[in-house]
């Protein structure tokens, strides 16, 4: 539920940026980010926040990283996890599963 909630609430989020078409299309297609967030509520950790981001990989197809960001409610320490979405086209799909995100 805080996932989604999340989602709803972004400002003006009605699928016309492709940031927006990626955190749509997890959100009712893709189960597994919302299998992470209940594990990580498991582990002490609230959902902080979602962040898209031109992934390296983009070059002839438009490809996003949607990155979710978790914070551990003691210590405020943060894990970051992210999937890969094409965005090029109409509809956008899954590139990658759901990883662990490491800033470089």
């Amino acid at each position: 539920d805080a996932l989604f909630e999340h989602v709803r609430q972004l400002a003006d989020n009605v699928g016309s940026t492709d940031e927006h078409r990626a955190i749509n299309y997890l959100s009712v297609r893709y189960s597994q980010i919302y299998n992470r967030t209940q594990l990580m509520q498991d582990r002490n950790f609230l959902l902080d926040g979602v962040e898209v981001r031109l992934s390296r990989l983009s070059g002839t197809r438009k490809i996003v990283d949607v990155i979710f960001t978790y914070e551990e409610r003691s210590s405020a320490a943060t894990e970051k996890w992210f999937t890969r979405v094409d965005v090029t086209e109409e509809f956008p799909f899954l590139v990658s599963p759901l990883q662990q995100f490491f800033e470089r």
